[in-house]
């Protein structure tokens, strides 16, 4: 199901066929990197991670990650979207690219319309992101949005994060 659709993208609702995808994506340079590694090593690890993080986000909270697909080809080249987490007060914006597509705009494009998504449709005031302070890439992109830099908390797993608001 399409729920945006940009000059170059579709954001749509992931299913259990997007496996191979996510399986893919989750084990990117950057994915590991900057987001961490979710232990999702099979077809099957993946269908799991799509039905307990997405396909449930999407059921419980309206609303959740979605996969950008190239409207040229329909080929998913990454996720964007929004999470619930307990220890944020307010939703935030969370992206990944696929290597082969980054630095072509497509996360910003498909990062753009989701923040209009959530002001205008989702009707959220405040949106938060969550970063890593070495994730420049990241950082770069929020700023580009308009979100500033506002506090440090320390995630479930006691990794430190930076978090922005579009709400100065």
């Amino acid at each position: 199901m399409n729920i945006l659709s940009t000059e170059r993208l579709l954001l749509q609702e992931t299913t259990l066929k997007d496996a191979p995808f996510i399986l893919a994506l989750v084990n990117s340079p950057n994915w590991l990197a900057f987001i961490g590694d979710r232990g999702t090593k099979t077809l099957a690890d993946a269908e799991t991670y799509i039905q307990e993080s997405l396909i449930n986000s999407y059921q419980q909270n309206g609303f959740g990650l979605y996969k950008v697909v190239l409207k040229s080809n329909d080929t998913p080249i990454g996720l964007c979207g929004f999470l619930k987490r307990t220890y944020l007060d307010h939703p935030d914006i969370g992206f990944a690219t696929l290597p082969k597509y980054e630095g072509q705009g497509y996360t910003f494009e498909a990062a753009k319309a989701t923040m209009q998504y959530g002001t205008h449709q989702l009707n959220f005031e405040t949106i938060l992101a969550l970063t890593t302070v070495a994730n420049t890439k990241s950082k770069s992109l929020l700023t580009k949005l308009g979100f500033v830099a506002k506090d440090k908390i320390l995630d479930e797993k006691e990794k430190e994060l930076l978090v922005y608001t579009n709400r100065p």
